[in-house]
């Protein structure tokens, strides 16, 4: 299943200071990043997540696949050019279950790239680097937003399962 989205493209451009994005040995020919707004709608509830590039990230083009516990999306740059990829996402959308022993896996193109990783209370922080050409992004965690809220699949259950007494009480008994 997959989340709606509504990407929409910020302006200015920021200017961004390289050396603060990258490790000391990637030799990146951009300065300017792009900030891109991701809205992915989810049972009715929105989560924003926020890219920072140097490479054009295909509007429209990213989505939350539910069952895989991933986020996708297409980006595009000049063939062979060396791209960064600084990606925002809300823990309430996709998170690491447990921050001490589980890892973000990244691919890139099936490629496995391994991001630097920061986080808050609120959100993950994923920087990494590649190689650009017109490629697919998938950034996989290990916890996802449930399909239907806990406390609805609560609900729900504790009325399917008080039914059948319901009607057990309230059914006419045949006498001969």
């Amino acid at each position: 299943m997959t989340g709606v989205v509504n990407s929409e493209f910020s302006m200015p451009l920021e200017l961004m200071e390289i050396s603060l994005l990258t490790d000391e040995d990637a030799e990146i020919p951009y300065e300017i990043g792009y900030t891109v707004y991701h809205e992915i709608v989810w049972e009715e509830e929105s989560f924003t997540v926020v890219t920072l590039s140097n490479m054009t990230v295909v509007p429209g083009s990213m989505i939350l696949n539910q069952t895989g516990k991933m986020i996708l999306f297409n980006v595009t740059g000049p063939d062979g050019a060396t791209g960064f990829m600084n990606v925002t996402i809300p823990k309430s959308l996709l998170r690491l279950e447990n921050e001490e022993t589980d890892e973000w896996k990244v691919y890139v193109n099936g490629e496995q790239v391994f991001p630097t990783v920061n986080s808050n209370a609120t959100h993950s922080f994923l920087y990494f680097t590649f190689h650009l050409s017109t490629k697919q992004i998938k950034v996989i965690g290990t916890w996802v937003v449930p399909e239907l809220p806990t406390t609805f699949t609560i609900l729900l259950m504790l009325a399917l399962t008080s039914l059948p007494l319901i009607r057990r009480r309230f059914k006419k008994k045949d006498y001969p």
